[in-house]
């Protein structure tokens, strides 16, 4: 069964759980072994959903929903007038020096995946080396508010 086909007033009841996912439990772990959130509704009082056109008398919906993290990797490749100082352990640009770095996708899904754990930075000796941790979480359509459907108020 396909998702979309789930209706509360002519509208994807599906649009609402992913509201929810990604505003209201957006940063926070699931709650269940395998990264399982399961959402319910439950309606003051039996309603009509449609489910693949066809209408069925319902007392609470739920969404079983997992959440994935997926670690990606980008190489950056660098070239210009630096020079590593080994004494402080840092890059040192001349002041009429010209640094280029390579392209950097901003669409991280092009990224290279990365398996091992994230390194802690926080204590490194990496000093001058440039170094950056992304996090791209999904977001929120705004624009997708119109073809939502308000459970909450069932």
């Amino acid at each position: 069964m396909d998702a979309n086909t789930v209706k509360w007033q002519n509208k994807p009841v599906i649009n609402w759980f992913l509201r929810e996912l990604y505003t209201t439990y957006r940063d926070e772990n699931p709650p269940q072994p395998g990264g399982i959130f399961t959402l319910t509704v439950t309606f003051s009082e039996p309603r009509n959903i449609e489910i693949e056109g066809s209408e069925y008398l319902l007392s609470a919906i739920a969404c079983h929903a997992k959440k994935t993290q997926i670690k990606k990797k980008k190489w950056v490749y660098w070239s210009g007038d630096a020079f590593y100082d080994w004494h402080t352990n840092q890059f040192a640009i001349p002041p009429e020096g010209v640094i280029v770095g390579s392209p950097v996708e901003s669409d991280l899904r092009d990224w290279d995946d990365y398996e091992g754990e994230l390194p802690d930075f926080s204590s490194s000796d990496a000093s001058g080396i440039f170094r950056a941790i992304v996090y791209n979480k999904n977001r929120w359509d705004e624009s997708r508010n119109a073809e939502t459907p308000d459970l909450s108020v069932l």
